[in-house]
């Protein structure tokens, strides 16, 4: 009896990360493609490898317009991003999902952590033995 409680167990969780693997590569093929501008700031960490972190000019000071205030400490803020050239720049922010998007503008969710607004694509891993210029 324990031997199968123990498979189905097991059973479980790798249907559990299959089916978080596929959501998350369904989400990689179907989303949009957009450049943004980014200021390198650390090329390296001696524990996590080489790797970038990268900082984005609409990442930082967003001021929510329609209650004239920068976002609180953890507080969740969407920005909308327009094309301007090859870029995508910030067009406005706000604390809710936008419900109307023009043609060519994407919106991010991120969170506010400290002077910055976060949106968990502040990292790019480099391959190892690659050249960075930063």
């Amino acid at each position: 009896m324990s031997l199968k409680l123990a498979m189905a167990w097991v059973g479980l969780q790798v249907l559990f990360f299959a089916g978080w693997a596929g959501l998350e590569e369904r989400r990689h093929h179907s989303g949009d493609v957009i450049l943004v501008r980014t200021l390198p700031v650390d090329p390296r960490d001696l524990l996590s490898g080489q790797y970038m972190t990268l900082s984005y000019d609409f990442s930082r000071g967003i001021v929510l317009p329609y209650v004239d205030r920068a976002p609180r400490e953890g507080e969740d803020v969407w920005v909308v991003l327009r094309p301007y050239g090859p870029y995508h720049m910030l067009d406005h922010a706000s604390l809710h999902r936008p419900a109307d998007l023009r043609s060519g503008q994407v919106a991010l969710l991120g969170r506010n952590q400290g002077w910055q607004t976060i949106f968990g694509v502040e990292k790019y891993f480099v391959p190892e033995g690659t050249e960075t210029t930063a």
